[in-house]
């Protein structure tokens, strides 16, 4: 594609994005302000309706306060005299005044006179039901007690909304007591809808909330009217030509009774499409205008010296000429895009000298090459020859060296099973060493334990002779107070003795020796009571005795079984010692042997080791010799690549002078 293609389709792309972009901003800004305007009038259509509607009733309410303050109808309240009848409640007079009810009530809340009138048909007609029964005492309707008071409002009723005025009944300039209440009524039909609209210059509708005929596309309006703020409005666009308003209309009582709504042609809207249809229109038209103007520069500055440019360079291409130059006029890019064509087909016309100047130094220099290319191949062929013979002697070296590597492995492997069993024996021995340590130690804790016992034995026969000397001093108390108790019995025998003489005393002595006799008694009992004391504490004595006794022929024999047990003590003591001498000298033969041991296998590991270091010195010696090996076949490889190479250089030296002969 043409950089001119490129040009038209860029261009044409950002300007239809560009378009789109503001179309859709235009749209918002321009459409979003005039439905702004479009809501804000239709409200203040709403407004002009609803104060039509409340000049409507305030003409209805000047009307019946004319009427009601009146001489005359304060006098025809009160007698209902015909003249007034005649005179005033004609036929002519609703047509006159406008109105579809008129009744006259006197303060007890009675009908006194009244009918209703179809302003159509020009007939009269009856007061309607449902309006009699709100003519209650107790009805705002009939609220007028004080001289200015007046209610004016709305009542629904089955036949159509009627307006309503009620004012009470004086007589001129407002004077005297009221007589009764005088109502007037104006209903609002189709007619007076009609004349709501002409008058206000929109089509209005009204719509009673209590009548189930309520169209389905109402109900959300009446849904979302009750819970919006009183006096508030919806507005709502219900095609592209029309808009229609809704409110609520109260009655007289204060409740929700009519929707009124309001409709209007969207011209203001309509008139907002126009605006932004002749905005778009210029926008394109100062698109289409800038892209042209943006086109011309192009092609002139641009696209022509680039078509010309490109004309020159394909001339230079096709004779080959490099001397051409390309014309520079001016001092934009482009011109400074042909300056630099122009330095490179200079760069290219040296190059082109050069590289015939190159081309017959080439060919010099190939005759030379060839001719040191036959004297590269003499050489190599030579030294090819002389790294084969290498060869051949490294390799006899190499199976001499492998002979000897063999001889020394075996001789390595020999050491090793020698060496092996001398760890064996030494093994063995180390583990004999050590079990005669552990005996010795063992000995040696037999001695210490011997000792030990023997000590034991010692203190144990000490406590033995302790404890039979406590026990025979145990023996002579216990007969020490054997002897006391022997006393003490001898007391209460004596104390009982008294005891009897001093109760035969007191009997003899009558009356006078009763105290005494009492005295004697107790004493009495007291020698009986130690009497049975003593013959328990003999008892005790009796077995303390007799357990000392036993506890001193243990003590004895104890004594003896620990001389006994001493004297095998100290046999067992001459033993183990004697075993100790004898492990001491097993240990000191085990040892001499662990050392003897010990330096044979040292010696078998310098066999050892001399043994691997000659095979380790081979190993090195057939490594060295593979490596000369491997050297010598590279060397002979290298010669022969060489060799090849050469004739490949001798061949190309050839092709190259058959080259730049050509």
């Amino acid at each position: 594609m043409t950089i001119r293609g490129k040009t038209l389709i860029i261009l044409g792309l950002t300007f239809s994005g560009l378009m789109v972009a503001l179309y859709a901003i235009l749209s918002n800004l321009f459409l979003g302000s005039f439905a702004n305007l479009e809501q804000s009038d239709t409200h203040e259509n709403i407004s002009r309706a609803l104060e039509a509607l409340a000049e409507e009733l305030d003409n209805l309410n000047l009307t019946t306060r004319d009427w009601a303050e009146w001489d005359e109808t304060y006098t025809f309240v009160q007698d209902l005299n015909e003249e007034y009848k005649k005179s005033n409640l004609s036929e002519s007079v609703y047509t006159n005044l406008n109105i579809n009810l008129l009744l006259y009530l006197d303060n007890s809340g009675h009908i006194v006179y009244g009918s209703g009138y179809d302003l159509h048909n020009k007939t009269t007609t009856p007061i309607p039901a449902e309006f009699q029964k709100l003519l209650t005492p107790t009805n705002l309707l009939l609220q007028n007690n004080h001289p200015m008071s007046s209610l004016t409002g709305l009542v629904v009723l089955p036949e159509s909304p009627i307006l309503i005025a009620s004012r009470p009944i004086l007589q001129n300039e407002a004077k005297g007591e009221p007589m009764g209440t005088l109502i007037m009524g104006r209903l609002l039909d189709e007619d007076k809808v009609k004349k709501l609209s002409k008058r206000t210059k929109t089509t209005i509708s009204i719509f009673s909330v209590e009548n189930t005929a309520l169209p389905a596309t109402l109900e959300p309006i009446f849904s979302s009217l009750t819970h919006l703020e009183g006096g508030a409005n919806i507005v709502k666009p219900l095609n592209e030509d029309t808009v229609a308003g809704y409110t609520l209309v109260q009655d007289l009582y204060g409740k929700s009774a009519l929707i009124l709504q309001l409709e209007r042609p969207r011209n203001i809207y309509k008139q907002g499409l126009v605006s932004l249809d002749f905005l778009l229109m210029a926008l394109l038209a100062v698109g289409v205008a800038f892209g042209l103007v943006i086109l011309l520069l192009l092609e002139k500055t641009v696209l022509n010296k680039l078509s010309k440019l490109k004309d020159e360079v394909s001339k230079v291409r096709g004779t080959h000429d490099l001397s051409v130059r390309v014309s520079t006029k001016g001092k934009d890019e482009l011109s400074v895009f042909a300056s630099t064509i122009n330095q490179t087909l200079e760069a290219l016309e040296k190059a082109q000298l050069s590289l015939a100047e190159q081309q017959q130094t080439s060919e010099r220099l190939s005759q030379e090459l060839v001719g040191l290319s036959n004297q590269l191949a003499a050489v190599s062929g030579e030294q090819a020859y002389g790294a084969n013979e290498q060869v051949a002697g490294v390799n006899d070296v190499a199976a001499s060296i492998e002979e000897l590597s063999q001889t020394a492995k075996q001789i390595s492997v020999n050491a090793s099973m020698v060496t092996q069993a001398a760890v064996e024996t030494l093994s063995i021995v180390k583990k004999a060493e050590e079990n005669a340590l552990t005996v010795a130690e063992q000995v040696t804790q037999g001695q210490a334990a011997s000792s030990e016992v023997i000590e034991g034995i010692h203190k144990v026969e000490s406590s033995y002779t302790t404890l039979n000397e406590q026990l025979l001093e145990l023996t002579r108390q216990s007969e020490r107070v054997n002897l006391i108790i022997n006393l003490i019995s001898d007391i209460s025998s004596q104390t009982h003795l008294l005891a009897l003489n001093a109760a035969i005393e007191s009997a003899a002595a009558g009356q006078y020796g009763y105290r005494f006799s009492v005295v004697a008694q107790e004493i009495k009992h007291l020698a009986a009571r130690t009497r049975s004391s003593v013959s328990e504490v003999n008892n005790v004595v009796h077995q303390v005795k007799s357990g000392i006794h036993n506890a001193t022929s243990l003590a004895q024999s104890g004594l003896q079984e620990s001389k006994n047990t001493l004297e095998l003590a100290y046999q067992a003591a001459g033993t183990i010692k004697e075993l100790a001498q004898v492990i001491e000298r097993t240990t000191q033969d085990a040892q001499a042997i662990a050392h003897a041991s010990h330096d044979n296998l040292q010696a078998v590991e310098e066999i050892q080791l001399a043994t691997q270091q000659q095979s380790s010195a081979s190993q090195q010696i057939v490594q060295t010799i593979q490596e000369i090996r491997q050297v010598a076949s590279r060397t002979t490889g290298n010669a022969t690549l060489l060799l090849n190479g050469t004739k490949e250089i001798n061949q190309l030296a050839e092709r190259l002078l058959g080259t730049i002969a050509a």
